[in-house]
């Protein structure tokens, strides 16, 4: 278990209601057309279109917020691979956390088999590797992502490999949620209805495990990380907005550059850390020409003429899909240590088998358990085996997968 995106790290990501300025937003939204249509950033220098967009905040907002929805749907398979580092006292911290959750018996067991410094509970770096299919009704937030998670580093073990995989099924449809976990040959489901309190809990801890959170910066890098506007949004404890306080246009390249400064209670964002105290600006590269694409996102302390790199992501191997530019080689890296010395987190994200705005078939974001699955009801709080005591579930056959449908992603 890893540490994501401390909280300082993660700018907020709610939006700000538009301003009712119909200028505004009908200037975006033309401009956001002329992107389409590949109207913006022509290279001739005598062409009024060559000159860089000089944008109001609210402007690129709106711009931003209309790319983002034209993706409706999403279907991909990617590879991810984060390499993170846990401090002493986040293992404390998560070991505290397991020791509470098991039983004496089962931290005695867990203890013994994973060393006297309990496995996911020790500080150093790790390494999670996971392919992960997607398909994604994102307006709906309906949601079937397979994820296998395979050669994790066990911490405390010296970096000993675990070579049996892990298989994990998440599928959020319109009435109910299922959650299934194949591990050293068995699978173990959890059934929730749709939006209860509990699936609200752990809605999260899904999002987070089955891959599709580090997906959703692919899937649009503006609306997962933009603090919009000046009214900001709540974030743990902190009320963060960001301003915009520069923008260039390099005319060789056609690359945009946005320069955001973050503000906490109106007054600039201190970091106070490792002798280093400085404001946060975040830099965005981009290009309109086209179609909108962005290439790199930065934070960085900067303090006097001296500038600390925070935080980076590089965003390449655009693919256009449904009529949408899509990176397909994503890298996230974060510094902490003293002064932001030390890397933190490094992740990649390598997407395939990509498509935008598909429609899904009938049934898509139904799942049924395989055979021999254990089910836990948490609408009736019942627990049962597939083919011998299912009280609502058609039994597959020996040998298939869910459904009783040969090839099944659940069955593989």
């Amino acid at each position: 278990m890893t540490f994501k995106r401390p909280l300082w790290h993660m700018p907020a990501a709610a939006p700000l209601k538009m301003r009712a300025n119909i200028g505004v937003t009908a200037a975006a939204l033309l401009l956001c057309a002329l992107i389409g249509s590949g109207r913006v950033g022509a290279t001739t220098p005598s062409s009024a279109a060559s000159m860089p967009p000089r944008l109001t905040q609210a402007q690129w907002d709106a711009l931003f917020k209309a790319a983002d929805k034209r993706i409706t749907s999403l279907r991909l398979r990617a590879i991810i691979r984060l390499r993170s580092y846990t401090t002493k006292s986040q293992a404390e911290w998560l070991n505290k956390q397991m020791r509470k959750a098991l039983s004496p018996k089962a931290w005695q067991f867990y203890k013994h088999k994973y060393g006297s410094v309990p496995g996911h509970g020790a500080a150093g770096y790790g390494v999670q590797l996971m392919e992960v299919q997607l398909d994604w009704n994102v307006p709906e937030r309906l949601i079937n992502a397979r994820t296998i998670q395979f050669g994790v580093q066990t911490l405390g073990l010296g970096g000993e490999v675990r070579k049996s995989p892990r298989i994990t099924i998440w599928v959020a449809g319109r009435r109910l949620e299922w959650h299934a976990t194949f591990f050293h040959g068995i699978w173990a489901v959890s059934l929730y209805k749709r939006n209860s309190a509990w699936a609200r809990q752990r809605w999260s801890n899904w999002w987070t495990a089955s891959g599709s959170a580090d997906i959703a910066y692919a899937r649009s890098p503006f609306a997962a990380s933009f603090s919009r506007g000046t009214r900001g949004t709540k974030t743990g404890h902190f009320h963060i907005s960001s301003h915009l306080i520069r923008q260039k246009y390099d005319p060789s390249s056609g690359i945009i550059q946005l320069v955001y400064e973050l503000f906490h209670k109106r007054k600039p964002l201190a970091i106070f850390r490792g002798g280093l105290h400085g404001r946060v600006e975040v830099y965005y590269n981009l290009k309109l020409a086209g179609g909108l694409r962005l290439y790199r996102k930065a934070v960085e302390v900067v303090n006097g003429f001296q500038r600390v790199l925070k935080s980076e992501f590089d965003f390449r191997r655009f693919k256009k899909s449904g009529g949408v530019w899509f990176p397909t080689r994503i890298r996230d890296r974060a510094w902490g240590g003293k002064e932001f010395k030390r890397l933190e987190q490094d992740e990649t994200i390598k997407i395939s088998h990509l498509a935008v705005n598909r429609i899904f078939p009938p049934g898509r974001f139904q799942y049924t358990p395989p055979f021999g699955a254990t089910v836990y009801d948490g609408r009736t709080n019942k627990t049962y085996v597939v083919g011998l005591n299912n009280p609502g579930v058609p039994p597959a056959a020996p040998g298939e997968g869910a459904g009783g449908k040969k090839g099944s992603d659940a069955g593989k």
